[in-house]
């Protein structure tokens, strides 16, 4: 008869360390998320209150954990529970990062900042006539008015949003298209 000791060794380990791998696989998804979110800040992906949102949501997986773990051990049906909510989270987060809503001020400013960059570019090599030059240059300022009626009331709808990023792609290849025809300064 066979000895059930390497079996019984091998249960008991697993006992003890599937619960510490679980342990540290849920604090590193919630570094994850913490990240994710705080990058999505920074480059504008995420508005503030986007943001917000998503870490109370965080806060809430966190104090479920909590709870779930008053007896000091997470059953796998908790675990499981945990595990649904990091992913519905992680899900939600990335949804948010890719909602196509228009990037934070700082982006939009560096949009504009590049398109004048090109305008300048196109003067300095002669690509660009003072008749093209100055018709993209009112094409910019009424890409600003835009930006600045659309952020008045401190919130872009989908319908501006999608209106300036059209204005933005038709005056970035109206750009390109004028600095690459035959009229020369």
């Amino acid at each position: 008869m066979r000895s059930k000791q390497p079996f019984n060794f091998i249960a008991m380990l697993s006992i003890v360390i599937l619960p510490l791998w679980a342990d540290d696989r849920a604090d590193q998804r919630q570094e994850n998320h913490a990240e994710r979110i705080e990058q999505g800040v920074e480059n504008g992906s995420l508005t503030k209150q986007e943001a917000e949102k998503l870490e109370k949501k965080q806060d809430k997986i966190e104090n479920m954990e909590v709870k779930m773990r008053s007896d000091d051990s997470l059953s796998v049906r908790e675990q499981k529970i945990l595990d649904h909510r990091q992913d519905k989270a992680s899900q939600q987060i990335y949804r948010e990062k890719h909602d196509n809503q228009m990037p934070g001020e700082k982006a939009l400013q560096e949009s504009d900042k590049s398109q004048r960059e090109r305008i300048r570019e196109g003067v300095r090599s002669g690509e660009l006539t003072p008749e093209e030059t100055r018709d993209l240059r009112q094409d910019q300022r009424e890409i600003r008015h835009a930006e600045s009626r659309a952020t008045d009331d401190g919130k872009i709808t989908d319908e501006e949003a999608t209106h300036i990023k059209h204005m933005k792609k038709k005056e970035s290849r109206k750009i390109y298209r004028k600095k690459h025809n035959a009229d020369k300064r």
